[in-house]
C-alpha cells in the first residue's frame, strides 16, 4: 500500500518506500486478516437469536416498518416497550437505524443477521489495519495489529450476540473517523478537506450509534497536534489543534443537546448503586477487564458481582496501581512516538463511560466482554508497535518475535472456535452464566424461562423454585415461579403468590402489575372465587382496557354466572381486541342462545289459548 508523508510548506507528498498499491501482494497485508475474521465467525450463523434478541429484534415492531422511522431518531433505544420505565436511557438513533435496514434486508433470518454481525467485524478489522497504515507507515505492523483483531477471543460476544453489534456498528466508524483524519493530515490540501469532512461525519455516526464514542473526543485533539509540524511556535500547533479539532466537539454537543430533547435526562440521575460504590467498584472492574483483555479465557454473558460497598486496602492498593499506569501511558504518550498515544486512548477512553454506567448496571451484570471491542484495537496497535519496533531489530530477534506472535494468534484463533458456542442458543447462553456464578438468581430465572418457552414446564420450574429459594423475599424471583405456575395450570399453587404480589402490585412496573391482575383474575375463576375475580379484572379493565385475555376472561366469569348477555358482549370484546378465534365461537354461540330465549316466548304463547 501508498504511503504519503506529511506535506510541509505547500511541497507535494511523496510516495514512501511501501509496497506499490500495484504489487499483488500489497493486499495479502490487510486481505489476509479480514479473511481470517470473517472465516472463524462463520459457525455463528447457525446460532438463534438469544436474550435481548427476541425484544430487540423479534418483537419490536419499530424496526418492523419505515413508517417508525421518525419514532426512532427521538426516542429511548428500548421505547418499543411502551409503558415499561427502561431500565437504562440510551439515545441511539443510528443503531436503531441500522437494525431498522437489517431487518428490511434479512427479515427474522438469523443466519442473516449473524452474516450482518460478521461483515461489521470484517470491516472493523480492514479500518484498524487502515489506522495502522496512517500511525505506523508500516503495512507490516498494521497487518500485525488487524490480525490480532481479527482473531480476538473477546469480540465473540458482540460478534455472536445479535444485539450486540452496536459494539461493532460505533467501533468501526470511530475507526473509520480517526483513520480518515490520520489521512487528511498527511495529504495535500486540495484532498485533505474532503477526507477530513467524511471523518467528521463518521465520528457524528459513531456518536449516535452509541454513546461511549464521546469519550474518544480527545484523541482527535491529541492527533493533530502531535503530528503538527514542531517547528511551529505553541500558539500555531494550538490554534490548527483548536481548528481541526472544533468540528468534532461540535459534534459532542450536538449529540447531548439531540439526547436531552429526545429522552431529557442523562441516564444517570438514579440508578441500582450509589456513587461512593461506583468510586469503589471502578479499580476491580479496570482490573477485569485489562484481565480479559489479555488473558481472554473463561469468558461469559454474565460473570459474578463485582459491586464493593465498602472498600479495602485491596481496593485502595489496586486504584493506586491502576492510577500509576494510567499515568506512565499519559506520560509516554507525549513522550514517545504519538501512535502510542493513538493506542492508549483506544484502550482506555471507551472504558469511561462504562464505568460511569455502573451506576445503573443491575446486580450481576457489571460487566461484559462486549464493552471491549474497541479498547482491544487499542491493545492490537501496541502490538503493531511491538512489530514495528522488532522488525528493525537483528534476525534472530525478529525470528522470536515472529514466533511468539504466531503462537499467540493461534492459540487466540483456537479460543475463539472454542468458546464462541457459548452464544449458540439460550440454553448454552445461561448456562454459562450459571457456571461462573451458579447462585445467580436472575440468570436462573432467564434459564427458566427459556425452558418455558420450549414447552419443558418441569425444568422450568425447578429453574423457578431453586431462584425463590435462594431468595425467598425477593419481588423478581417470586414472580416467575409465579407465572411458570400460572403457565402450567397450577392455579391452586399459585394462589397465594399471586395474592402476595397483589399486595405489592402498586410498587411494580405497569407491564408487571398488569400481568399479576390479570393472573389473579384468571385463577379467581378458575377456582371459583367469582367476587373477587370481577374486582380485580375490572380495575385491571380501569389500568388497560386492551390487555389481551382480559375481556375473555369476563367473559368465561360472567357465563358461569349466568350473566348471558354480558359474557357474550366481553367474548366479542375479546374478539376485536386480540382476535382470539375461541371467543369469537363463544360469543356467536351465546349470541345464538339469547335469540332461542326471545324467540321461545313467541312461538309458546298460543298454547295456553289451546288449553
Amino acid at each position: 500500500m501508498s504511503r504519503r508523508k506529511r506535506v510541509k510548506g505547500g511541497q507535494k507528498p511523496q510516495a514512501s518506500t511501501s509496497a506499490s498499491p500495484a504489487s499483488p501482494t500489497s493486499n495479502l497485508y490487510w486481505l489476509v486478516p479480514c479473511i481470517l475474521g470473517f472465516v472463524l465467525y462463520l459457525n455463528a450463523t447457525r446460532f438463534a437469536f438469544i436474550y435481548s434478541d427476541n425484544g430487540q429484534i423479534v418483537t419490536n415492531q419499530q424496526i418492523h416498518s419505515w413508517d417508525y422511522l421518525p419514532r426512532l431518531l427521538n426516542t429511548n433505544v428500548w421505547s418499543q416497550h411502551a409503558g415499561a420505565e427502561p431500565v437504562m436511557f440510551l439515545y441511539r438513533p443510528v443503531f436503531s437505524v441500522w437494525l431498522l435496514i437489517v431487518f428490511t434486508t434479512c427479515g427474522l433470518s438469523t443466519w442473516a443477521w449473524h452474516i450482518s454481525s460478521i461483515v461489521l467485524h470484517v470491516l472493523g478489522t480492514y479500518l484498524l489495519y487502515q489506522l495502522g497504515q496512517e500511525i505506523f507507515d508500516s503495512a507490516t505492523a498494521a497487518s500485525a495489529a488487524a490480525l490480532l483483531f481479527a482473531v480476538h477471543p473477546i469480540h465473540i460476544e458482540p460478534v455472536c450476540w445479535v444485539s450486540a453489534n452496536n459494539e461493532l456498528l460505533y467501533a468501526d466508524f470511530v475507526l473509520c473517523s480517526l483513520f480518515l483524519l490520520c489521512r487528511s493530515l498527511k495529504v495535500v490540501p486540495e484532498r485533505a478537506k474532503g477526507w477530513f469532512y467524511f471523518s467528521v461525519g463518521s465520528y457524528f455516526a459513531a456518536v449516535f450509534a452509541k454513546e461511549s464514542a464521546l469519550a474518544v473526543f480527545p484523541l482527535f485533539f491529541y492527533w493533530v497536534f502531535r503530528t503538527t509540524d514542531s517547528s511551529l511556535n505553541l500558539r500555531e500547533r494550538l490554534g490548527k489543534t483548536i481548528r481541526f479539532g472544533a468540528p468534532y466537539f461540535v459534534v459532542v454537543a450536538l449529540y447531548l443537546v439531540a439526547r436531552l430533547l429526545a429522552i431529557g435526562r442523562s441516564g444517570l440521575e438514579s440508578g441500582h448503586h450509589s456513587w461512593p460504590e461506583v468510586l469503589y467498584t471502578t479499580p476491580a472492574a479496570l482490573a477485569f477487564y485489562l484481565k480479559k483483555l489479555i488473558l481472554p479465557v473463561g469468558l461469559s454473558g454474565f460473570y459474578p458481582d463485582l459491586v464493593v460497598v465498602s472498600p479495602t486496602l485491596v481496593t485502595w492498593l489496586l486504584a493506586a496501581l491502576i492510577l500509576v499506569g494510567i499515568g506512565v501511558l499519559v506520560y509516554l504518550s507525549w513522550k514517545w512516538p504519538p501512535a502510542f498515544g493513538m493506542a492508549s486512548g483506544l484502550l482506555l477512553l471507551p472504558l469511561l463511560p462504562v464505568l460511569l454506567a455502573i451506576r445503573v448496571f443491575l446486580v450481576g451484570d457489571l460487566v461484559h466482554d462486549r464493552y471491549l471491542y474497541l479498547p482491544s484495537a487499542g491493545l492490537c496497535l501496541f502490538c503493531g508497535l511491538a512489530v514495528k519496533y522488532f522488525s528493525a531489530r537483528p534476525q534472530r530477534v525478529r525470528m522470536v518475535a515472529v514466533s511468539v506472535g504466531a503462537v499467540v494468534l493461534i492459540l487466540f484463533a483456537g479460543l475463539t472456535l472454542a468458546q464462541e458456542g457459548i452464544y449458540a442458543n439460550d440454553g448454552s447462553y445461561f448456562q454459562r452464566g450459571l457456571e461462573l456464578d451458579p447462585e445467580n438468581t436472575r440468570i436462573i430465572d432467564l434459564l427458566g424461562n427459556y425452558y418455558m418457552k420450549l414447552g419443558h414446564m418441569r425444568e422450568a420450574l425447578q429453574a423457578f423454585y431453586r431462584a425463590h429459594e435462594l431468595k425467598p423475599g425477593d419481588s423478581d424471583a417470586t414472580f416467575q415461579l409465579t407465572v411458570g405456575l400460572f403457565n402450567d395450570k397450577q392455579y391452586a399453587t399459585a394462589e397465594p403468590y399471586l395474592e402476595e404480589l397483589f399486595r405489592h402490585s402498586t410498587d411494580f412496573a405497569p407491564e408487571r402489575r398488569q400481568f399479576v391482575l390479570f393472573a389473579l383474575g384468571q385463577t379467581d375463576v378458575r377456582l371459583n372465587h367469582l367476587a373477587r375475580a370481577e374486582e380485580v379484572l375490572r380495575q385491571l379493565s380501569v389500568e388497560n382496557d386492551l390487555y389481551p385475555g382480559l375481556h375473555g376472561t369476563l367473559g368465561a366469569l360472567y357465563e358461569v354466572q349466568g350473566k348471558i348477555l354480558p359474557a357474550q358482549l366481553e367474548y366479542t370484546r375479546e374478539y376485536e381486541v386480540s382476535g382470539d378465534l375461541h371467543s369469537r365461537e363463544r360469543s356467536q354461540f351465546l349470541a345464538a342462545a339469547l335469540r332461542r330465549k326471545t324467540q321461545a316466548p313467541s312461538s309458546s304463547a298460543p298454547t295456553p289459548k289451546s288449553q
